[in-house]
């Protein structure tokens, strides 16, 4: 859907609709494959949204988690993860667009 460009990542936040959990990982695990993506991605469905964030364990210094926390609460939801790689459920999925856009803006300029 869209990449942001800060120094040497690229984030990409995407959400792919009438998808689940494998569905997302299989796009993130494409994604992530290559050095200086960073993935946020969501997958949203009669059963809510799946939540997934991260990047290649080559990026060193990136740590996702802050940024998957505040978003998956911001979704009802939980979850949890690794430096490189969260993933949750969450319930709300109206604000799934402005919370990805906001999530990479954040990301962009810190």
């Amino acid at each position: 859907r869209n990449a942001d460009i800060s120094g040497e990542y690229r984030v990409v936040r995407h959400v792919m609709k009438d998808s689940g959990q494998d569905e997302v990982k299989h796009m993130f695990r494409l994604l992530t494959g290559n050095k200086g993506v960073i993935a946020l991605l969501a997958g949203v469905n009669g059963e809510g949204v799946f939540l997934t964030f991260g990047t290649s364990r080559e990026n060193r210094g990136v740590d996702v988690r802050p940024a998957f926390r505040k978003a998956i609460s911001e979704l009802e939801g939980k979850g949890g993860g690794s430096a490189f790689c969260a993933q949750g459920w969450g319930k709300k999925t109206e604000n799934i667009y402005t919370i990805l856009d906001i999530t990479s803006e954040e990301l962009t300029h810190d």
